[in-house]
């Protein structure tokens, strides 16, 4: 499986504005190691499953799904905002009850301005759930009309059936985290 690209902004000093390209797997790995962080002023995470799984359709057929812009926070400094971590279970943290740094940043940061809701599902189809249900790939779907990405619970999808049982087509549905661990 082939990924795009994400690049972030480095730096907002307002004169040298740095951007970096990351492949999705190295920001999903970041995002688990606590690099990438939401601020407060970010609203909760609030993609559908479907608007999920036509992200991870648009980036096999390599549509653009846009930029990411996250402010660097170097490690020492007292963070520019109170801030949660991404979730892998789509419940999102209250931001009521946000991780807040009063002194100063324990290791680099970088706070994701745009882009929340597409890290998010990216974190949550390639490490996560939403709720007992994992993102699940057909290997037998082609981009002729749509890659087939489905939630499910962690069992084999079956494929759809007609009226008199037979199937419509033939699915090889495999998980998704299990493909992206192989990609590690």
């Amino acid at each position: 499986i082939k990924f795009d690209k994400i690049i972030t902004s480095k730096g907002l000093e307002g004169k040298n504005m740095e951007w970096i390209t990351k492949n999705i797997k190295d920001i999903v790995t970041e995002i688990s190691e606590g690099n990438y962080v939401l601020p407060v002023i970010q609203r909760d995470f609030v993609w559908p499953e479907e608007k999920i799984e036509l992200l991870f359709d648009s980036v096999l057929k390599e549509h653009c799904f846009g930029s990411i812009i996250a402010i660097e926070e170097p490690e020492g400094n007292s963070p520019l905002f109170a801030f949660r971590k991404f979730v892998q279970d789509g419940q999102d943290q209250s931001k009521s009850n946000p991780t807040s740094l009063t002194t100063s940043l324990e290791k680099r940061q970088f706070f994701v301005i745009d882009g929340q809701q597409r890290l998010q599902a990216f974190y949550i189809g390639l490490k996560g759930s939403i709720g007992e249900r994992t993102l699940f790939f057909d290997l037998f779907s082609d981009s002729q009309d749509e890659y087939e990405f489905d939630f499910a619970e962690d069992k084999a999808l079956l494929p759809a059936k007609t009226d008199d049982d037979r199937p419509i087509k033939e699915c090889l549905w495999y998980k998704v985290f299990d493909l992206y661990k192989e990609l590690l």
